[in-house]
């Protein structure tokens, strides 16, 4: 079923399918209107989605995200089941959001060369669907390249994606990748075991997280994140981490892309 939006349309970046209305698809920043979706069709798109094993994904799903191939995402909406507190499923998928992973070799080539002769922990800060995601991933790949020992965790598995064990897109030979674990358990794991030069994670923001920053810096490890924000002053205002990171680099849909604070 995804195969036909991959077809129909050059370089896909989302795919929108709410129910009883058409579809929209986000290709090359240009928005089109598709066919119409309608319930059947949206369980249709969920089976295809899991493989027709929903309750293989329950934990993801509860999460409001479905992990599919090659990296790629699928949020969802639809009626919550909660009990003391917690969720246990969703129900009754009212919307789904196709997000296609794409590769940018060289984004990143503006950072890594501010910091290539002095590194230091960076943070990328945006909103959502402004690149944290592939800066993350190139920047790795570029760390990576330059002879350092890099430290991927991927908690919903989308900067690093796995194929048969080996990652999607090119990472360079020295990175190394902790798949869908929690970031600030899986920052400490690989702390602890691989012996690291460079930590990178995606989207951090409660107090496990800063904790785990600060535990990689006091081992000498540098670490790469994203946050989700519009300026450093909010970044600075709501992770109480902030002061770990020497470089902010923002991302936008403004004239303020890619500004690089250090």
């Amino acid at each position: 079923m995804v195969d036909y939006f991959l077809r129909k349309y050059k370089g896909v970046q989302e795919v929108r399918i709410r129910c009883n209305k058409n579809i929209i698809v986000l290709a090359d920043s240009v928005e089109y209107e598709d066919k119409f979706a309608d319930k059947f069709y949206i369980d249709r798109m969920l089976a295809f989605l899991t493989s027709n094993s929903v309750y293989a994904f329950k934990e993801e799903i509860t999460e409001g995200f479905i992990s599919v191939f090659g990296g790629n995402r699928a949020g969802i909406c639809g009626r919550g089941i909660v009990r003391d507190g917690h969720i246990e499923h969703i129900k009754e998928v009212s919307s789904i959001n196709l997000r296609f992973a794409r590769e940018f070799k060289g984004c990143s080539d503006a950072v890594f060369e501010k910091i290539r002769h002095n590194i230091c922990n960076v943070v990328f800060v945006s909103p959502p669907g402004c690149g944290k995601t592939t800066m993350l991933r190139d920047l790795a790949r570029n760390l990576s390249y330059s002879g350092l020992n890099v430290c991927i965790v991927d908690e919903r598995c989308e900067i690093a994606p796995l194929k048969e064990r080996a990652p999607v897109f090119d990472l360079g030979p020295r990175c190394d990748i902790m798949s869908a674990v929690p970031k600030s358990k899986g920052m400490n794991m690989v702390l602890r075991t691989m012996n690291p030069d460079v930590i990178v994670v995606d989207e951090i923001g409660n107090e496990d997280d800063a904790q785990a920053v600060l535990n990689a810096v006091n081992s000498g490890v540098n670490v790469v994140a994203s946050f989700h924000g519009a300026t450093p002053e909010e970044f600075r205002r709501r992770f109480v981490g902030r002061d770990y990171f020497k470089c902010v680099v923002i991302l936008g849909k403004d004239k303020r892309i890619g500004d690089i604070i250090c």
